[in-house]
């Protein structure tokens, strides 16, 4: 017959309280279990839910896969990075962002601003760096504009007509 809780627990804290050790030990027949053992999956691995999963990664359409703002470095889900971090591929980069000359990068048509990408601008448009302007604008006097030569065509800067490099 096994002694009441309360018996028990009086007395492991009596033997607690007086700085001896106590050891319980179990021994179970390996044939008494069903033994399965569980490894979380990675990456890519199929899954029916999350807690199959690994660290960080989600069960997606029977996948395990990072959050949207995370990637897979082979090892584990990592925060994404924001423009002009280094990067191998575009899947590092956060969202918006190309890995491009092995650095994360907004569009061409488009430049980093207040932690997003946003759309060049056009001709007039107001400006603090010609970063800011579509190709071939510069940023003069806070605007966006041609070359004193060139003109806006509605897409982008032509050399003028009546303007000659030979003249």
């Amino acid at each position: 017959m096994l002694p009441s809780c309360n018996m028990l627990l009086f007395f492991l804290l009596w033997i607690t309280a007086y700085g001896n050790t106590l050891t319980i030990r179990s021994t179970v027949n390996s044939t008494d279990l069903d033994s399965e053992i569980f490894t979380e999956k990675i990456s890519n691995d199929t899954c029916t839910n999350s807690n199959e999963c690994g660290g960080k990664l989600l069960c997606e359409d029977g996948v395990c896969q990072c959050p949207i703002d995370l990637f897979w470095n082979g090892s584990k889900c990592i925060f994404k990075h924001f423009d002009g971090h280094s990067c191998s591929s575009s899947i590092e980069c956060a969202e918006n962002l190309e890995c491009r000359e092995s650095r994360c990068q907004c569009l061409e048509s488009q430049y980093w601003e207040n932690s997003k990408c946003s759309p060049k601008k056009d001709e007039h448009a107001l400006c603090n760096s010609s970063l800011e302007c579509k190709a071939t604008l510069q940023c003069k006097t806070n605007h966006c504009v041609c070359c004193e030569q060139d003109f806006w065509n509605g897409q982008f800067c032509e050399k003028s007509k009546n303007h000659s490099r030979y003249h």
